[in-house]
C-alpha cells in the first residue's frame, strides 16, 4: 500500500476520503478533508468531505468529493442531496466527485447533475485500499488524460506500451534465469 495512503486513512475519518486525498494529491491539488464552508444563502456551515483546490497557470480548478462508503448503493435521493449541498456553498467546483457504489437511476441523476461517478465496487478497507486507489486514480486519471491535448494523449499511450513491453521482456528475462537472489 502506499505510504501516503497510509497516512490519508489514518488520518481521515474513513478509508475511502483518504483514498480519494492521496489520489487528488497525486495530481497535484492541495486537499482538505472535513472542510466546513460557510453557506452565503443561509449562513451556516456546510461539511465538504474532500475539498481540493490546485491552480493551473492564472486558473484556480476546485474538485469537491463526497465519500459514501456504505455497504449498500446510493440512492438518487443522496444524489440529490449532495446537488443541493453543492448550491449552499460559495464556490461551485469545477469537479464534483461522488465516489461509492451507485443504484442505476442515482449513477444517472449523477452524471446528468454533472457529477463525476467512480464506483469502486465495494465498501472501502484497510484490506482493499490498494484496489480501491487503483479505482480511484484510473478514474481521475482517465478524465485528465482526455483534457490533455492529442499529442500528449498519443504519447502516453506510447509509454504505456514501451512500459508493457519492458515489464514482459523482464518476465522473460527471469524465467531464462530463474529468480533473481535476494
Amino acid at each position: 500500500m502506499p505510504a501516503n495512503v497510509v497516512k490519508w486513512i489514518n488520518c481521515a475519518k474513513d478509508v475511502l476520503e483518504g483514498v480519494v486525498v492521496r489520489a487528488l494529491e497525486t495530481f497535484g491539488f492541495s486537499v482538505e478533508v472535513d472542510k466546513r464552508v460557510r453557506s452565503p444563502r443561509t449562513g451556516t456551515e456546510v461539511e465538504v468531505d474532500v475539498w481540493s483546490e490546485k491552480v493551473v497557470k492564472d486558473v484556480k480548478v476546485i474538485a469537491y468529493a463526497s465519500c459514501k462508503n456504505w455497504d449498500h448503493p446510493v440512492e438518487v435521493e443522496v444524489v440529490r442531496e449532495e446537488l443541493g449541498r453543492l448550491f449552499q456553498i460559495p464556490l461551485i467546483p469545477h469537479l464534483r466527485i461522488v465516489a461509492p457504489t451507485f443504484t442505476d437511476s442515482a449513477e444517472k441523476e449523477a452524471v446528468a447533475d454533472g457529477f463525476l461517478v467512480v464506483e469502486v465496487g465495494k465498501r472501502a478497507s484497510r484490506e482493499n485500499v490498494d484496489e480501491v486507489y487503483a479505482k480511484v486514480y484510473e478514474r481521475l486519471n482517465g478524465l485528465f488524460v482526455e483534457v490533455a491535448p492529442k499529442w500528449m494523449q498519443e504519447l502516453a499511450k506510447r509509454v504505456r506500451a514501451l512500459a508493457d513491453e519492458i515489464r514482459k521482456i523482464g518476465g522473460e528475462l527471469e524465467r531464462a534465469g530463474g529468480p533473481a537472489p535476494t
